[in-house]
């Protein structure tokens, strides 16, 4: 994870730990001023005002803090003075004024000194330590947390000790000594829930799950972050809260989880644009950047890195900006130009190396190390890569530990010293599988992949290539899809697999491309130029500031000196004076005037050569405009020639293996040709009836018996998911329908929802009567993953899906409204993000609409939940299954020879055991097979 949590840096200032205004508070804090208090308590009051402002308003914290100094000097209060000083200098180094605030807090000291005020002096040090942590001198900052440390112990200050300890602990762990920062953070923790302090126990919890982070327990993390953000949930502590959903986001990219990360990255950079948090900003945006490199997105990439750059450089974020030179370094990387990427790694190394941050340095090392291996200079390689092992196991950084071990791996495979590689490339999927790194173990299996073809083992080249495919396609780690599908293609191509051969490296093609097409390349270039152009404006700005001030310091000391000079000479000595003033002037307005009016000849001349570019784009856009329309009636016209060519196989299929039983897998076979043929009957109407009224053959039906139908025709695909078909069916009702439309729109609804239904869910059908509005209303539900708001209208548009990834042709939703609407009803989703969805439609009751009687609920299958074995039925099944485990699921004629054997009279639960397994065979569901065997064992 390579974040900075610039959360650190603000939790090192404050004894309180609250990181956002309170509006109540402040609330009645000034109604207390407008009450009879003592001139004491009115100071103490002014200063409690500006603490509750210092994150939000820095100009209410300073007409506060001045409010306090005014009355405090008055009655000669010390520690209202120096708390108000405190507050000013605190706002001075959040706001990047580093030497004004090391005056302030000096002032501070002098102050507390003189009035012998302890805690004054207490805060005085912790400010100087903050100041020299953000400034990256950690040695001189350990310094002056332990003189702040021992006098806020000494004065039994129990909150101000917490802070503190939290303020040591956060240096130890920069400096890789996790068990010393762990003390700490408990040490702090327990204060603070002895004190009732929430706020400090969320920080304390957050700066746990940082270490934890960092050691690659990531599930303990987690938890902590968790406990974290609900506190801060509670106490509303906004500034807070956005450092906790960056490391939460940070975590969820090691691993692998994207989309997770995304989002919380996200609601934190909305947060910090919000109340102006420009190093919290910084730190979402690098750690969005590095999403985007993993996903192969090198353009928002750089992007988001150099918005990330330009504002660490603002706040003189050293530690950030050597952060920012890696993540850069690493893009040029990707894009071949080494140069480039070795000069950002070495000033990035250059910078950790001043501040003495071993966890940067290693990052630098191995990022240097991928450079010289791609140049071949396998030397250099090795010494970087070893480097960076030294100091990853003195700061226990497991999760970088696992990189280097890839990185040294790839070296021993480029100089064929194969069983060195696949030891090191071993070692680093075990050490990510024990993290639960389990889809950024990718990188580790498509390396194995690539090491075993080496040496021409293409069964198990076959195996990791695969594995490390699939779990690069489920994250969106493109690199990796990239090199997987390379050597998968080199695998077929051995093994005398063409067409896999061919599939894979058509594959390989597309990720090249996308990663490395020529026009990211030139965004890329244009990003790098705008943003050194923009960096030597605002320098060139900077020095005509620093120009001006000595010329007119230079005018002051003149004209000082010559009036001192010719003050006796009178009007005439008055006159030469102006004179020459008026021609100073002058000369520098004409110097002014002559620069303005070659800057506007550079605009006039970059303005037609952009008006030339965006003609030429135009002209370039029509022509792609009128490709696409051709390509787009083209695909009309062949989706429409294929749909019929499969159209006539399908149903030959169907009615052949809708009376045969003799193999175990002809009903499987039957329900999968039906399911193709509701696809293609579902393009082809869809196709047909976008333009024209749907034609009804309309009959009176059962509605029950279509649902039951139905049902049973999807029977098969819920068991392979070990997913529970549940109807609700209080009253039959018969009424005038298309019943083969209705039909079809049953199953498409129950298709859809038993698609997005995890394993082990539940869908359910189930009828509505409404006598008022005088329809029916059916619904399916299920306890799926659920829509997202903005996409509930869409998804019943024609082509739509919500996620791409899945696979569907996004027909079947657009086929149910059409039918539906045909029949004068209406269709609509009511869903919910993680909880599931319910898609429903309506059919109008006629007048005369015949109801019966009907059972309320029926299962399609018992769970295997409710299978309970008794030591006994234990204890007869174990030789079966010893029999059983010789075999594997495939071997379904010897499995069901042995399954034969087993009597089942007057023991139920084996019959119920017994039944589930044969079922789960013919679905060949792995994961309910194992479980059903572990169940009897």
């Amino acid at each position: 994870m390579k974040a900075i949590h610039y959360f650190f840096i603000l939790c090192l200032l404050t004894a309180s730990q609250a990181f956002a205004q309170n509006p109540r508070t402040v609330d009645s804090l000034q109604k207390a001023l407008k009450t009879e208090l003592s001139d004491r308590q009115t100071v103490d009051t002014y200063n409690l005002i500006a603490k509750e402002y210092r994150y939000m308003d820095s100009a209410q914290v300073v007409r506060y803090a001045y409010q306090a100094i005014k009355l405090a000097k008055k009655i000669d209060y010390v520690p209202g003075i120096a708390d108000a000083w405190y507050y000013i200098g605190f706002v001075n180094l959040i706001k990047g004024k580093q030497a004004k605030a090391k005056q302030v807090f000096q002032k501070v000291l002098r102050i507390a000194q003189k009035g012998d005020y302890k805690k004054g002096m207490g805060n005085a040090h912790n400010g100087t330590g903050a100041l020299y942590w953000f400034r990256g001198q950690m040695d001189t900052a350990l310094i002056y947390y332990q003189k702040s440390l021992k006098i806020r112990e000494q004065i039994e200050d129990k909150e101000g000790s917490a802070s503190t300890s939290v303020n040591i602990g956060t240096i130890y762990k920069y400096q890789g000594k996790d068990d010393q920062a762990i003390k700490l953070y408990e040490k702090a923790l327990r204060i603070e829930r002895g004190i009732g302090n929430k706020k400090g126990m969320g920080n304390c919890y957050n700066n746990l799950g940082m270490v934890y982070t960092d050691q690659g327990d990531y599930l303990k993390a987690l938890t902590l972050y968790q406990k974290a953000i609900k506190i801060r949930e509670e106490t509303k502590d906004t500034l807070a809260f956005i450092t906790t959903c960056n490391n939460i986001g940070s975590t969820y990219t090691r691993q692998g989880k994207f989309s997770k990360a995304l989002k919380y990255h996200q609601q934190a950079v909305d947060m910090a644009h919000a109340i102006g948090d420009q190093g919290n900003l910084a730190v979402n945006y690098n750690n969005i950047g590095i999403i985007y490199n993993y996903q192969g997105n090198y353009v928002k990439a750089l992007e988001v890195h150099q918005q990330a750059l330009k504002i660490r450089e603002k706040l003189n974020n050293q530690q950030g900006v050597a952060q920012s030179f890696n993540n850069i370094g690493y893009i040029y990387k990707v894009q071949g130009n080494y140069a480039k990427a070795l000069e950002f790694h070495r000033q990035a190394l250059d910078k950790y190396q001043q501040l003495k941050y071993k966890r940067g340095m290693a990052i630098s090392h191995n990022n240097l190390g991928i450079v010289y291996e791609l140049q071949e200079h396998y030397t250099k390689a090795i010494d970087h890569y070893q480097q960076a092992l030294v100091l990853e196991k003195q700061a226990h950084l497991n999760a970088r530990i696992t990189e280097t071990y890839l990185g040294i791996g790839r070296v021993h495979l480029l100089q064929k010293a194969y069983t060195k590689a696949q030891a090191f490339f071993e070692e680093a999927l075990k050490m990510r599988k024990a993290m639960g790194e389990q889809a950024m173990s990718a990188e580790a299996q498509v390396n194995l992949g690539m090491a075993y073809y080496a040496q021409k083992n293409y069964t198990q080249a076959q195996q990791y290539l695969e594995q490390g495919l699939q779990a690069a396609s489920k994250t969106g780690f493109l690199l990796f899809v990239k090199y997987g599908a390379e050597y998968l293609t080199k695998v077929y191509q051995a093994t005398n697999q063409p067409a896999k051969a061919l599939e894979n490296h058509i594959l390989f093609k597309q990720m090249a491309d996308s990663l490395l097409n020529k026009e990211n390349i030139q965004k890329i270039a244009r990003l790098e130029t705008q943003y050194t152009a923009q960096k030597r404006e605002d320098s060139l700005k900077q020095v005509q500031v620093q120009k001006d001030q000595l010329m007119k310091a230079d005018i002051r000391r003149r004209e000082v000196t010559q009036k001192a000079t010719y003050i006796g000479l009178g009007l005439s000595g008055l006159l030469v004076i102006l004179l020459f003033v008026f021609y100073r002037t002058q000369q520098h307005h004409n110097h002014k005037l002559n620069q303005v009016n070659a800057e506007l000849k550079e605009s006039y001349t970059t303005i037609q050569a952009n008006a030339q570019l965006i003609d030429h784009q135009k002209t370039n856009l029509e022509q792609a405009l009128n490709q696409l329309k051709e390509l787009d009636r083209f695909k009309e016209k062949m989706v429409g020639m294929i749909a019929h060519d499969l159209k006539n196989p399908l149903q030959a299929i169907i009615g052949f293996s809708q009376n045969a039983h003799n193999h175990p897998h002809i009903p499987a076979i039957h329900q999968a040709a039906q399911r193709m043929y509701l696809l293609i009957l579902n393009m082809l109407d869809t196709q047909k009836f976008t333009n024209a009224e749907i034609p009804l053959k309309k009959s009176t039906q059962s509605l029950s018996q279509l649902g039951k139908t139905a049902v049973e025709q999807v029977q098969w695909f819920a068991y392979a998911k070990n997913i529970q078909l549940k109807t609700f069916l209080n009253q039959d009702i018969q009424l005038p329908l298309d019943h083969q439309l209705i039909s079809r729109v049953l199953l498409n609804l129950l298709h859809n929802a038993i698609k997005f239904t995890p394993q082990n869910g539940r869908v359910s059908l189930q009828y509505e009567l409404d006598t008022t509005t005088q329809e029916i209303k059916v619904m399916v539900n299920d306890n799926g993953e659920g829509i997202d708001r903005e996409h509930q209208q869409a998804i019943f548009k024609p082509y739509h899906q919500v996620n791409a990834h899945q696979g569907s042709t996004g027909l079947g939703l657009a086929f149910c409204k059409m039918v539906v609407e045909a029949h004068q009803g209406q269709v609509g989703v009511i869903s919910t993000l993680g909880e599931g969805s319910t898609f429903w439609f309506t059919l109008p009751l006629p007048a005369a609409a015949v109801t019966l009687p009907q059972s309320q609920s029926e299962y399609a299958y018992t769970p295997i939940s409710t299978i309970e074995l008794s030591p006994a039925d234990k204890a007869y099944l174990i030789p079966y299954i010893d029999q059983i485990k010789s075999y594997k699921i495939y071997h379904f004629t010897k499995i069901k020879a042995i399954l034969e054997q087993i009597k089942t009279d007057d023991r139920p639960q084996i019959a119920l055991w017994k039944d589930h397994l044969q079922k789960t065979i013919k679905v060949a569901n792995q994961q309910q097979y194992e479980e059903l065997i572990n169940l009897g064992s």
